[in-house]
């Protein structure tokens, strides 16, 4: 049904390209002009845009005429019904790694619930014969105060938790202006020098060496740290065995289990040892047949290990099982609130489309991945010389990932059975978001608009005159049959009676107009710097709530948004400029035979959200 549906959306795009195209010809027929053939170079890039619409439109119209029984039954890429065990009772069940990626996150209000609900899950996997362990990738642990450092410690070592720690980013020196001759000397700078490396502080070590972690985010390259040294333990393992095993004149079977653990620690060691101090590492890092990849602000249901090692076993070809996760609500504010509203949409339309036949996607969290197949992916980045499994390269590790062990013949999988019981932690304040989305040229494309129908309305080709119409078509489709369509569908997934999945849609749009609306302009930046080939780093969103009063957060509010009023002050003033004070034949003033309400009202709309977004988000 999906191809089906697909089809008919490609087939709608050309028919209306076609028509654009056929509108260029027969005014070439009238009066002859070639330059008007030079809009043919928007049909590419308007194909892309519209297919998206297209789709929607279809799928709508699919949702509210046809059933979703298939969304409910198991396909190639989606489990909607969980596997049953009795069919594999003499099944020995692998060991589990649950992987997890760490930063700055409080140890007490975030990393120790997450940990019970994974010991909860671990327990009930090792009552059904299997293994499990907890492999933490702590990229904080070397940046934070020394006393909450060793908290973590203590605490991942009272509970059996492996761990990795990397070293901080290093520091540039700052240079000295042009009076700097004149101070006077550091002299710890050259104590700094002469220390034993063995001596020095995590960061004065980074600095020494120039230790950089590379990424946007620093997920995947963390991740990637974890894992190199975990093979490299592994290898000093191997050889640490074949010695053992020469000396004692013995196999690798002869050894016990006693004798295994002993040569852990020391290849464990050894390795410590090589790193000279670059590393922190305990317990066993060791990786298993399946990893579980979690993040630190995420809640697993009981039984999930279990029916995840099932499901891989029954499914040799999957080398990820993402499973659908519903929201951890924190603070249960306002912008709280209509994230996972959003959020639980989002998951919502992911389980309809894979259901109907589209490809899993991967979210990077709450899946299963074959460490097999994951290796089989590995390659060395020419950059540095090292062995990477996720891309530090690219903004989404996930997505590359993703097509990478697809493109090997393995597939991604969806598995939805537990019905939102994998549970993650959602963004709890607009700061974390205003880099986060690919959605910045709204703005900019706006005042174009502005700017060429409300002054040269006369010397446009008819081509680009259904602007108009086409916004009011995506008001009417994603705003009007999408909620109906929509809402229609969660009735038949049996989420919501319909009725009441209508009013939620209907009750959290203006907040949904309000901050896509309104975040366009604070994403530019992310655009412009990408263009201007300026660094651009993410940090982690926020996983607890911070202390705040009312004029704590208006003073953070303006120091975050003040650039964002000032524009939209410049943008205001220009559009009354225009339309009372600019010259004859310059106005953009609504009239009977002016073009200007199609100018004035994208723009009207985009600026009146970016003003009014932190206002109406940021003070809950």
């Amino acid at each position: 049904m999906h191809a089906f549906k697909i089809s008919v959306a490609i087939m709608l795009v050309i028919v209306t390209q076609s028509l654009g195209v056929i509108k260029l010809l027969n005014e070439y027929y009238w009066d002859g002009g070639w330059a008007r053939f030079g809009l043919l170079a928007t049909i590419p890039p308007l194909t892309l845009f519209s297919l998206f619409f297209f789709i929607v439109l279809v799928t709508s119209i699919f949702q509210l005429l046809l059933p979703v029984s298939a969304c409910l039954k198991n396909s190639r890429f989606h489990s909607a019904i969980k596997p049953n065990p009795k069919r594999h009772r003499d099944y020995e069940l692998p060991h589990i790694t649950i992987q997890m990626p760490v930063y700055k996150e409080g140890l007490k209000g975030v990393i120790v619930p997450t940990m019970i609900s994974v010991m909860a899950a671990i327990e009930y996997y090792e009552q059904q014969g299997g293994t499990a362990s907890v492999f933490i990738n702590d990229d904080g642990m070397q940046i934070i105060q020394h006393d909450l450092a060793e908290a973590r410690k203590a605490y991942h070592r009272e509970n059996g938790i492996s761990y990795t720690a990397r070293l901080p980013n290093c520091k540039a020196p700052k240079k000295g202006g042009f009076l700097s001759w004149f101070k006077k000397s550091d002299k710890n700078a050259g104590n700094n020098a002469e220390k034993d490396e063995s001596e020095m502080s995590p960061q004065e070590l980074s600095n020494k060496i120039g230790f950089l972690r590379k990424g946007k985010f620093k997920k995947a390259s963390n991740m990637n740290y974890g894992l190199s040294f975990s093979n490299r333990v592994e290898d000093e393992l191997v050889r640490l065995t074949q010695i053992e095993c020469r000396q004692r004149e013995c196999s690798e079977d002869d050894l016990t289990v006693g004798d295994d653990n002993l040569l852990y620690q020391q290849a464990l060691a050894n390795m410590l040892a090589e790193d000279n101090g670059r590393t922190w590492a305990e317990g066993d890092i060791r990786i298993g047949e399946l990893i579980l990849i979690i993040d630190c602000d995420t809640r697993v249901p009981v039984d999930s290990l279990y029916y995840g090692a099932l499901e891989m076993h029954e499914s040799p070809e999957i080398a990820i099982l993402q499973h659908g996760s519903g929201v951890m609500q924190v603070v249960h504010n306002t912008f709280e609130n209509g994230i996972t509203y959003f959020t639980n949409v989002v998951y919502t339309a992911i389980k309809y489309g894979v259901g109907s036949g589209d490809v899993s996607p991967f979210v990077g969290h709450n899946a299963f991945l074959r460490w097999k197949a994951m290796q089989d992916i590995a390659f060395v980045d020419p950059s540095d010389g090292q062995e990477k499994w996720w891309s530090d390269a690219h903004v989404s590790e996930d997505f590359d990932i993703s097509l990478r062990v697809q493109m090997t013949g393995s597939i991604v999988r969806l598995a939805t059975y537990h019905n939102g019981g994998f549970k993650e932690g959602v963004s709890l304040t607009l700061y974390d978001e205003l880099t986060h989305y690919a959605i910045a040229s709204g703005l900019a494309l706006t005042v174009a608009n502005y700017i060429i129908i409300g002054l040269f309305p006369d010397k446009l080709d008819h081509l680009y005159m259904p602007s108009w119409g086409i916004c009011l078509s995506l008001v009417v489709v994603f705003n009007g049959l999408g909620s109906v369509a929509f809402s229609m569908a969660r009735h038949q997934l049996k989420e919501e009676v319909f009725w009441r999945a209508f009013l939620q849609s209907m009750k959290w749009l203006p907040f949904l107009v309000i901050y896509f609306g309104g975040i366009s302009l604070n994403c530019a930046k992310a655009l412009l710097c990408h263009a201007f080939s300026i660094n651009i780093e993410w940090a982690s969103t926020a996983k607890e709530p911070e202390p705040s009063e009312f004029f704590i957060g208006l003073d953070k509010m303006t120091e975050s948004f003040k650039y964002t009023w000032i524009i939209c002050i410049v943008l205001s003033v220009m559009m009354i400029y225009f339309a009372v004070g600019a010259p004859w034949g310059y106005t953009i003033t609504p009239g009977p035979h002016s073009t200007a309400v199609v100018a004035i009202v994208p723009l009207a709309i985009q600026v009146y959200s970016a003003f009014f977004l932190p206002l109406t988000l940021v003070l809950n």
